[in-house]
């Protein structure tokens, strides 16, 4: 695996902890960057959601090989309450290659690899959404929302940061505090 991996460009190795204790040390020694990504549903579930949005909208695309279109054609989901997990219908069926991707995918939404956005832009999201509203940005009302103490004011604007900042996320980004 160490050998293979020297030829390959690429930034990051997520890996399923399930069989991966002999390899991923070796690799890491080599100053490989890895994200143990679990196969749970509240892991898979996101990168899944992504996927078959970004095949809706056409986003996403692939070069066409017949193994990923089989194999992707054989993943079906597993649902646990909200969450979902891949799954192939039948045993003889592989989705390694989809699972890879979800992987890929769930790694570089839970890593620092994101765009960063700073605190600063947050604010001036919350505040267009005030503004989008109809709010006064600057008005005062009381502490509203988590972390925010009882009987102190506050710009309007701090209601809204957490909708802001959720909004950044979505779309892959991460918050960074100032």
């Amino acid at each position: 695996m160490c050998a293979v991996w020297e030829g390959v460009d690429a930034q990051l190795l997520a890996f399923d902890p399930a069989y991966a204790d002999s390899v991923i040390p070796s690799l890491e020694e080599r100053g490989v960057a890895v994200c143990q990504i679990p196969g749970t549903a509240a892991l898979t579930s996101p990168p899944i959601n992504i996927l078959s949005e970004r095949v809706k909208d056409g986003t996403i695309r692939h070069d066409g090989n017949p193994c990923m279109t089989w194999q992707i054609g054989n993943l079906h989901t597993d649902f646990n309450k909200e969450l979902q997990r891949p799954c192939k219908a039948q045993t003889y069926q592989e989705i390694d290659g989809t699972v890879a991707l979800l992987k890929a995918m769930a790694a570089y939404h839970s890593t620092s690899n994101k765009p960063k956005v700073s605190d600063s832009l947050v604010e001036k999201v919350a505040r267009a959404l005030c503004i989008s509203q109809k709010i006064d940005p600057d008005a005062t009302g009381f502490g509203m929302g988590r972390g925010m103490p009882k009987g102190k004011t506050y710009p309007i604007w701090h209601a809204w940061r957490r909708m802001a900042a959720a909004s950044i996320e979505a779309v892959g980004a991460e918050v960074l505090e100032e």
